[in-house]
């Protein structure tokens, strides 16, 4: 899995969450729905595997606080997952010290904006089907 920068999302695994989240969420789907279709995994894995957890669950966090559904249970896993430090770990490590702090500014900032609540929820985006065929 490619992961090509520091952001929150800025790899695959951040993108097909966070879409595949949000797709759900367009086509009229709940929280709970959603929950069920992509379950929230909270599980301590061990040293690579720490840095793709940290990533699933972020992407997995920033879609809920769009959509105005993020519980406590989500924002605790967050907390957790940014304090064992897997991704700025690795990103020290196999770039450079410089990168892990961008990283770890990153993370600081994401937390801090999804503890408060989101005053302006994500809106559904509504889906048009293909009225003229091609062919």
């Amino acid at each position: 899995m490619a992961t090509d920068g520091v952001k929150i999302i800025d790899g695959v695994l951040a993108h097909d969450t966070y879409e595949y989240i949000m797709e759900l969420y367009d086509n009229g789907a709940s929280a709970e729905i959603i929950k069920k279709e992509i379950p929230f995994i909270k599980e301590d894995y061990g040293d690579e595997t720490d840095f793709y957890h940290e990533i699933f669950v972020t992407a997995y966090a920033l879609a809920f606080w769009e959509i105005g559904e993020l519980t406590d249970e989500i924002l605790n896993e967050v907390k957790r997952v940014i304090e064992l430090k897997a991704g700025v770990n690795l990103w020290t490590k196999d770039v450079d010290e410089k990168e892990g702090k961008k990283r770890q500014k990153v993370l600081d900032r994401f937390l801090e904006k999804i503890s408060a609540p989101n005053k302006k929820v994500r809106n559904r985006k509504k889906i048009q089907s293909c009225k003229k065929s091609i062919f």
